[in-house]
C-alpha cells in the first residue's frame, strides 16, 4: 500500500522524481472532472457485485450452515463435497464454467427448448454479471459455511431445550436465540464476502474478460487493464487507491451496522 502511495504521487517512482506531481495532478483532474466513464463504470460495477456477492454469500452460507449441523447420517460425506471447492484454484473454476457457460448450457438450452440458455450466459449484459456470481459463489461459500457452523456449535442446546418447553417454535428459536448469539459470526462472514467482492479479478478475467462491452470490468480489471495494456501506472494505482478507500469503507459501515444491531439485542 505504502509503495502504491508512493507512485500515486509520482510519474514513473523513482526517489528523484517524488516531488514531481504531474501525473498526481492528472489523476485527480480526471475523476474530478468526470472524463473517464470507463473508470467510473468499473467501480460502480465493483459495488453492485460486492453487495450482491455479500449478500448471497451470507445467505446461503447461513443455510447451508443449519443444514449442516444437523445429526442426520452421512453429513460428513456432505461436508467433505460442499468443501472441494474451496481448495481449487480461482482462475480454474473460473475456465471450468467458461466452458460450461460457452458449450455445455447452450447445448443444453437448444436441446430443451429453454430459450435463455440457448445462447451463452456471459454473451449478454443483462446475464454476464451472474454468470461471474455463480462460479464466484460456488467457491466462495464454503468457508463461511464452516465459520456459521462453528457459531451454531457454539450456542448452549439448553436455550433451544428451555424455549422448546416454553413453546417456542422453530421460526421463534431461530430468531430470538440463532440470530443473536450469531450476529458475530455473520458479521466476520459479510466483511469476508465484502472484502472477496471488491477484490473480484480471477473470474472476471477467466470468464468474461471484463466484457460483454465492458459491462463486468470491476476495478481490479481496470487497474489491470490500465496498467498493462496501456502502461498508465500511475493512473492504475490511483485506481487501486480508490479501490482501497471503497473496501475501507464498506468494512467499517458493516462493523459499526453490526455493532449497533448486537448492542440493540443484547
Amino acid at each position: 500500500m505504502l509503495w502504491d502511495l508512493f507512485y500515486f504521487t509520482t510519474d514513473s517512482g523513482t526517489l528523484l522524481q517524488l516531488y514531481r506531481l504531474e501525473w498526481y495532478r492528472k489523476g485527480i483532474s480526471v475523476y474530478r472532472c468526470g472524463r473517464d466513464r470507463k473508470s467510473y463504470s468499473s467501480i460502480l460495477f465493483t459495488v453492485k457485485y460486492a453487495v450482491l456477492l455479500s449478500l448471497l454469500i451470507l445467505l446461503i452460507s447461513l443455510f447451508l450452515g443449519l443444514l449442516l449441523n444437523q445429526k442426520v447420517k452421512g453429513i460428513k460425506f456432505i461436508k467433505t463435497i460442499y468443501f472441494f471447492p474451496a481448495v481449487m484454484s480461482p482462475i480454474i473454476i473460473g475456465l471450468i464454467f467458461n466452458e460450461i457457460y460457452y458449450r455445455a448450457l447452450p447445448a443444453l438450452g437448444k436441446a430443451a427448448g429453454i430459450g435463455i440458455l440457448s445462447k451463452s450466459l456471459v454473451s449478454d449484459t443483462r446475464t454476464a454479471i451472474w454468470a461471474i456470481l455463480i462460479a464466484n459463489i460456488w467457491q466462495a461459500v464454503a468457508i463461511p459455511t464452516v465459520i456459521i457452523i462453528a457459531g451454531l456449535q457454539s450456542i448452549s442446546q439448553e436455550l433451544y431445550e428451555v424455549a422448546a418447553i416454553d413453546g417456542a417454535g422453530w421460526w421463534r428459536r431461530f430468531l430470538s436465540i440463532t440470530l443473536p448469539f450469531l450476529a458475530p459470526t455473520l458479521t466476520i462472514v459479510l466483511v469476508l464476502a465484502v472484502k472477496d467482492g471488491f477484490l473480484v479479478f480471477d473470474y472476471i478475467l477467466a470468464i468474461t474478460g471484463g466484457g460483454p462491452a465492458g459491462s463486468t470490468n470491476s476495478i481490479g480489471t481496470f487497474i489491470y487493464q490500465t496498467a498493462f495494456e496501456s502502461f498508465n501506472y500511475s493512473y492504475a494505482v490511483a485506481n487501486s487507491v480508490v479501490l482501497f478507500i471503497l473496501i475501507a469503507l464498506f468494512g467499517f459501515l458493516q462493523i459499526r451496522v453490526m455493532s449497533l444491531v448486537e448492542a440493540k439485542e443484547s
